[in-house]
């Protein structure tokens, strides 16, 4: 068992003054907390003490994808990079396994569906999830004592994560990660430990039972504040009381009687020794009050007549004479919540950027509707300005700014964090800043490519309520099974470049009343 006191501190700031808790061998620990309480830090601070291989959320690397995962065995690698200009040591390389570990690695490489050609590819040309999956065979043949995993599934498909989530339950490996996704943690976690402002709380529990004892313990809480409430209310009315008649008693005193002056000094003695007391049992009352941030934002949409916002009509798509999507159709009508599923490199965020307008199809066509409005949030935060402060970045609407403030405040951007330079935000504010944007828009279609893959649990499920309740259509990627439950109301799969509707059914009867409106809106997108 290892025991864990320490501080959370960035440079001089303090984030947590105490975080405790122990590590048993095997166990399978969950790191969640808001953004910004530390849990990055910790995570750095744990590799730091003990001989442990970490999967850091972004991968800075200038090198080949298979040279990054070699360097494990610094000595393996620094051979490896010797013999290309040595040819006498490939017998040395040989000899001690350097090709069998390359194997090993392509081997690991299909099962994440990566292919060999990849491993001679720059790690930093990769995208977030290709990236992720070499994040993780490295982790996994590194061998450490204790698995650090910082945030795992952020940008990994469904597929992956299935396999990560199985290897987890399986693994006998000690095994700590950070992460806000619900389902993850649920079904691999063995104890969660929560960070908070006061310090950290552990949990032998899996998510669900989490949130239940959370909300029981929330429940017991709110009792004890309205019970402590009514307890302070009356001592507050007996000090008020005493003072009354300390005046009172004070007045009638004569001046210059020693006897009526000795009362009115008794009485205020055994008034300030009552007061001191009830002010201490008001101090040392347990009820925590905390500030809860507004739940019931609603995005406002303009105004939509028509049936349809958009139409994909046989669409295709190739990059480098390698076929990304073919002979796509389908339309986006009011109501619609559609999740698009698939795996890393399938084409999901190339089917945002074509209804966007960003990227242009090869083949068919694509029809937006003239009234439709679209608010769209990328994975690269394209829409913010990062040369602007927090405020001027929504100000650039012409909006109010009392209200602006109010509704950054909302998103935990504090009067203090105003003047912030949006450059310096992290990932997680800026994720939460580009969804302010996204509140003011009036979009009436919303586009988003990973929405809340830098949320704390909190903000995705303020953010899941703001979408559930949002009158326009959405269309949106997302690898959060607990969000797409939540949100969507249509499920699209991209499989070997076709989008198959899941909830298309060929044996349903055909709505001929439904069939001729659709045919009648086709007129709304005639040139």
């Amino acid at each position: 068992m290892k025991t864990i006191n320490q501080k959370l501190m960035v440079d001089d700031k303090m984030l947590i003054d105490h975080v405790h808790f122990t590590i048993d061998d095997g166990e399978h620990i969950a790191i969640i907390g808001d953004n910004g309480i530390g849990k990055s830090v910790l995570m750095r601070q744990l590799a730091e003490q003990f001989n442990t291989g970490i999967l850091e959320q972004s991968i800075e690397e200038d090198s080949s994808v298979l040279d990054f995962i070699i360097a494990v065995n610094p000595q393996l690698y620094q051979l490896k990079q010797q013999k290309n200009l040595d040819i006498n040591l490939i017998s040395d390389y040989i000899e001690q396994g350097g090709y069998e570990l390359e194997n090993e690695i392509i081997q690991m490489m299909k099962r994440f569906n990566l292919n060999e050609e990849m491993a001679e590819q720059n790690v930093s040309l990769l995208s977030g999830g290709e990236q992720t999956k070499v994040g993780l065979i490295k982790l996994l043949s590194s061998q450490p004592d204790i698995f650090l995993f910082d945030e795992p599934t952020n940008h990994i498909d469904g597929e992956t994560k299935e396999w990560l989530k199985n290897w987890m339950k399986q693994s006998k490996e000690t095994i700590i990660f950070v992460s806000h996704d619900r389902d993850f943690i649920n079904d691999t976690a063995s104890k969660i430990v929560e960070l908070n402002v006061d310090g950290s709380k552990t949990y032998h529990l899996n998510y669900d039972c989490y949130l239940q004892e959370k909300e029981r313990m929330r429940k017991e809480n709110a009792a004890l504040i309205d019970k402590e409430r009514k307890e302070k209310q009356k001592m507050k009315r007996m000090i008020q009381e005493m003072k009354e008649w300390h005046h009172e008693a004070a007045g009638k005193a004569g001046v210059r009687d020693p006897g009526e002056q000795k009362k009115v000094a008794k009485i205020a003695k055994r008034y300030k020794s009552k007061e001191h007391q009830l002010q201490q049992k008001i101090d040392h009352f347990e009820g925590k009050s905390k500030k809860e941030f507004r739940t019931d934002l609603s995005i406002h949409s303009t105004t939509f007549n028509a049936r349809q916002f958009a139409r994909f009509e046989h669409v295709g798509i190739s990059f480098d004479n390698r076929k990304i999507i073919s002979d796509v159709t389908f339309t986006i009508e009011k109501g619609d919540k559609i999740a698009v599923e698939g795996r890393n490199g399938s084409g999901k965020s190339t089917l945002l950027k074509l209804l966007i307008g960003e990227l242009s199809p090869n083949e068919g066509k694509i029809a937006v509707n003239p009234e439709t409005h679209i608010g769209y949030f990328s994975q690269q935060l394209q829409q913010l300005n990062l040369n602007n402060t927090v405020l001027e970045e929504i100000l650039e609407n012409e909006i109010d700014v009392s209200f602006a403030r109010t509704i950054l405040a909302s998103f935990r951007f504090t009067a203090e964090r105003m003047d912030d330079i949006v450059e310096h935000l992290s990932m997680g504010e800026k994720c939460r800043l580009a969804f302010v944007k996204l509140y003011f828009s009036e979009a009436n279609l919303l586009v988003l490519d990973e929405p809340t893959n830098y949320f704390d649990i909190t903000m995705q499920q303020i953010v899941e309520n703001m979408l559930v309740n949002y009158q326009g259509a959405i269309i949106f990627v997302s690898h959060d099974r607990y969000f797409n439950q939540a949100v969507a109301n249509r499920h699209f799969v991209i499989e070997q470049g076709k989008l198959v509707d899941k909830e298309t059914v060929i044996e349903d009867e055909i709505d001929a009343r439904h069939l001729k409106g659709l045919l009648n809106d086709l007129s709304e997108f005639d040139q």
